[in-house]
């Protein structure tokens, strides 16, 4: 009887969540306030990126039993810190119940060291996500303009290796 009891709630539990499905979009990411500049109208924030960056290293080979030296690009993965500045001014920024803050509003409660959260495609975060996050916590929503990335680094040309003697 137990276990029919267990099994029927376990499936009845699935089913909900099921049902419920993954919430829509891309979570907002959660930041730390570095800085706020109210004559520039700036939110500073201190945000990691990850970079994957080519490096050009040299490794011994062996052809036909000969060790040769050659120049192989390698690619590594490298964690920088940026500083990044959102205008207020021209950003969303709302509760999390969605009701959006006048700029007044957003001054006298974004200070230093108070952690926002940041939607990362311009848009509102789903619902599920809102939910989720503190009362007190403000949601900044940037128009997309600000949130295009920088360009990529481009890699080193590969040098040509010596013709191997057969």
């Amino acid at each position: 009887m137990r276990i029919a009891l267990a099994l029927l709630t376990s499936v009845i539990l699935a089913s909900s969540v099921h049902a419920q499905g993954a919430p829509s979009g891309t979570p907002p990411s959660l930041r730390l306030v570095h800085g706020v500049n109210k004559k520039k109208g700036e939110i500073t924030f201190l945000v990691t990126v990850t970079r994957v960056v080519p490096v050009v290293v040299e490794e011994e080979v062996i052809v036909n039993g000969q060790a040769q030296k050659v120049t192989v690009t390698k690619y590594q993965t490298v964690l920088e810190q940026r500083f990044q500045a959102i205008n207020a001014a021209s950003s969303r920024v709302i509760t999390t119940a969605g009701q959006q803050l006048p700029i007044d509003q957003v001054w006298k409660r974004v200070k230093a060291n108070t952690v926002v959260a940041v939607s990362d495609n311009g848009a509102v975060p789903a619902a599920a996500y809102l939910k989720a996050l503190s009362v007190d916590t403000l949601v900044i929503i940037p128009p997309p303009a600000a949130l295009v990335p920088a360009p990529p680094v481009p890699a080193p040309k590969p040098k040509r290796l010596p013709p191997v003697k057969v």
